[in-house]
């Protein structure tokens, strides 16, 4: 209904004002979408994370779905992402076919220093598309973990509709066909 996507282009307008820009993540926009068409489901329940860093190595660690785990990457990101996807491949083997392809952290505001807050883009890609994710944040690690799980959760969330999948127990569901046509780019 009109109301239902005036609920998201105003949360979009609210997420901009606070550092979004869509532009450079549409999936993440979509996910709001979703979330307002009610077509989304939670699939991704991050209920806590830590890192940490020391001199060449850091730690993360992440309890997702009820899942504590603990993964050691080349950084504090590289970390986080292999802990969460640890702790949520039981549930979705399918996160092992998609790879984390680049990552950027720019700091959107007028102010630029340790306190500016931060926009993290992530692309991810599985073999045939790629998509954009972001989050933002005056913590790096947080902004990061946004992106992240926003990044895993709307391939699921593409994967799960594109398979016909009800929601909310109703009748609704979303023909894949209807997310043609957004920024979800196919490799060539």
């Amino acid at each position: 209904s009109d109301e239902r996507l005036k609920r998201a282009l105003a949360e979009v307008k609210r997420l901009e004002k606070a550092g979004y820009s869509f532009d450079s993540s549409p999936a993440s926009a979509l996910l709001i979408l979703m979330r307002s068409l009610g077509i989304y489901r939670k699939l991704i329940d991050m209920q806590y994370w830590k890192v940490i860093s020391e001199t060449g190595t850091s730690i993360g660690l992440v309890k997702a779905n009820s899942r504590l785990r603990v993964a050691e990457g080349k950084g504090p990101i590289n970390a986080v992402d292999l802990a969460i996807r640890a702790a949520l491949l039981s549930d979705y083997p399918e996160l092992s076919k998609i790879t984390l392809v680049d990552y950027k952290v720019v700091l959107p505001g007028e102010v630029k220093n340790t306190e500016s807050m931060v926009r993290v883009t992530v692309e991810f890609a599985d073999e045939s598309n790629s998509w954009r994710t972001m989050g933002v944040s005056a913590n790096v690690i947080e902004a990061s973990v946004k992106a992240l799980v926003d990044g895993l959760d709307f391939f699921l969330q593409t994967r799960r509709i594109a398979k016909g999948a009800t929601v909310h127990q109703s009748a609704t569901s979303l023909h894949p066909k209807t997310l043609t046509g957004f920024s979800i780019r196919t490799k060539s």
